[in-house]
């Protein structure tokens, strides 16, 4: 029975450890993408040209900017409902784990051998750790609610879009407020 509840354990560490590094890809990915919306809404120019040397596109093909924003809206939309699974997945682990350690450490009386993965960062106060939790759980997820906001507004007013794009643009702008939203809530 240990032996079978030790190997789940070391199983369940590795998903964690999995998870965590799909989650740093999923966040660089959503930076990437918050950052293509961002360019292409100032300089459509230079990243048309990236696009063009970098993905070998002919600049004939190119779809038109009002699709690729869209597209970038999209993606990012994407890439941030991927990301925050990643994130609650993460957490589910985490609690799944504090209880597997505590299973196992009923079998070692008067010791703690299994505290890595859950008790062990608990119980050491890290401010560092407090910070980059605050970062990753409100401080970004706020930027990005307020990056979407400003741009959308800016969209709307200057009006330089086709109105289909643009109320597609909203509604995707809209979806991604909402995520954010109940991503900050979560507990």
């Amino acid at each position: 029975m240990l032996d079978s509840l030790h190997e789940h354990y070391k199983l369940n560490i590795d998903r964690l450890k999995s998870a965590n590094n799909q989650r740093d890809l999923m966040f660089l990915l959503l930076i990437l993408s918050v950052m293509l919306i961002i360019v292409q809404s100032v300089n459509i120019d230079f990243l048309n040209s990236i696009i063009i040397n970098y993905v070998k596109v002919d600049k004939n093909s190119l779809p038109g900017n009002a699709l690729l924003l869209s597209t970038f809206w999209l993606t990012s939309l994407v890439l941030f409902i991927r990301y925050s699974q990643c994130c609650i997945f993460i957490d589910m682990q985490y609690k799944y784990i504090a209880m597997l350690e505590a299973e196992i450490n009923k079998n070692y009386p008067n010791t703690k051998i299994f505290l890595f993965e859950s008790e062990f960062y608990k119980s050491h106060n890290n401010r560092f750790r407090k910070m980059i939790g605050f970062f990753y759980k409100r401080a970004f997820p706020v930027s990005l609610i307020l990056i979407i906001s400003f741009k959308i507004v800016t969209d709307f007013r200057l009006h330089n879009l086709p109105d289909a794009y643009l109320y597609l643009n909203i509604a995707f702008a809209a979806i991604y407020v909402i995520y954010l939203i109940a991503y900050i809530l979560r507990k």
